[in-house]
């Protein structure tokens, strides 16, 4: 397949890419069975195996154009891309009167095989969307102005135009059960933390949004505790910027991200005097070709109700009493996306039942992230938190 790509004015506004770098034609293959390929992303970056759908196709070659497109065409040997022009050295405020169609057109050739640039020719008017045909050696083109070019291949430049860059085939790989390293021992903590060790009244690693003018704050305290003396207590308020303020984050660094059997564990009390939320979060953070950059395997939300719920479903855990919650699934795609979770109640009885993948492109587990999820006062204790990956059966 041949594929031409670009994105709309505005949106490069919200990303840290040169937006002219983006603008981009496209050659891919079909993997034979037994293989399977690259994600090519839908904007910039290298190519990642994060997507399953995209497993069973591979990248031939990336052109950079100055364009971008309206109309792409493949006759013989030769690729014909036409729309408006992006090139080097464009403001924002010339990418937006592009697209208005106030600076013409712009048409390049390139070789089918390896996607080189061979030919440009600028246009009076922008083209017609996907006005592009091909018959007897010539090339037609139907432009905004009501003009109807007929082009032969003497009609573009003689030198090649330049790209910013060109890049060459994406690997394939044996169609297997995982794309993450295996887990080499039979197990490893990845993070373990009974609060024990910490100060009292001080925030343990990294904790964003919190606001003791406010009231808001995630420290340690011997309030409360599931087991020892110790635990975190998370303790929303109102006025925040952001309904996840504050927020208690864990990375796990790409070494550690490795296939196996992950399990979450952790006990839980809400206030039974001013019950607060918690929004547990478990994300793969990684080059997914646009926002958000992280997918997600699930979320746990503790409700000042007294419920936990993970993915759709409900367990009762009234406030005042600890509950414990685990989460286990497999890291690595492909695989089953599929996440077992078991919480016990206070009061010993066991919930256990499965549920999928929030996101099935999800790798492995990068980031942890505790967060008093709400905009109103109230206090959640957390105790006994561990990440342990085993070797999967």
């Amino acid at each position: 397949y041949y594929e031409v790509r670009g994105y709309s004015p505005g949106r490069h506004t919200q990303r840290e890419d040169d937006p002219l770098k983006m603008y981009r034609v496209i050659a891919g293959h079909k993997v034979p069975a037994g293989r399977r390929g690259r994600r090519i992303p839908s904007l910039g970056g290298p190519s990642v195996p994060h997507a399953r759908k995209w497993e069973k196709w591979a990248r031939h070659w990336t052109t950079q154009i100055p364009i971008a497109g309206h109309a792409i065409l493949v006759a013989n040997e030769t690729l014909v891309v036409a729309g408006v022009p992006m090139r080097p050295g464009f403001a924002k405020t010339d990418i937006e009167a592009s697209y208005r169609g106030g600076k013409g057109g712009l048409l390049w050739t390139l070789a089918a095989k390896d996607g080189k640039p061979t030919g440009e020719l600028v246009l009076p008017a922008p083209p017609v969307w996907d006005g592009l045909a091909a018959a007897e050696q010539r090339v037609f083109l139907p432009l905004k102005d009501g003009t109807i070019l007929c082009l032969a291949a003497a009609d573009t430049t003689t030198a090649p135009p330049k790209s910013l860059y060109t890049k060459g085939p994406t690997g394939t790989e044996e169609d297997g059960p995982d794309l993450l390293k295996p887990l080499t021992g039979d197990s490893i903590w990845l993070y373990r933390n009974d609060f024990e060790k910490g100060k009292i009244g001080v925030a343990p690693g990294q904790i964003n949004g919190a606001d003791e003018g406010k009231g808001s704050a995630i420290v340690v305290t011997d309030a409360a505790a599931k087991s020892g003396q110790h635990s975190l207590m998370l303790r929303d308020a109102a006025g925040l910027k952001y309904p996840w303020m504050p927020i208690w984050e864990t990375r796990f660094p790409a070494p550690k991200i490795l296939g196996g059997v992950l399990t979450l564990s952790f006990d839980v009390m809400m206030s039974r005097e001013q019950p607060g939320r918690l929004n547990v979060m478990l994300r793969h953070y990684g080059d997914y070709g646009g926002r958000p950059p992280f997918r997600t395997v699930s979320q746990v939300a503790i409700s000042p109700d007294g419920t936990i719920d993970v993915q759709g479903k409900k367990v009762a855990a009234p406030k005042g009493g600890w509950h414990h919650v685990e989460l286990s699934f497999r890291q690595g795609l492909p695989g089953k996306r599929v996440v077992n979770a078991t919480i016990t109640t206070a009061d010993g009885k066991k919930h256990s039942f499965k549920r999928p993948f929030t996101n099935p492109e999800f790798v492995g587990l990068s980031w942890l992230g505790f967060s008093a999820g709400g905009n109103e006062a109230g206090t959640t204790y957390v105790d006994n938190v561990s990440v342990k990956l085993e070797k999967a059966p």
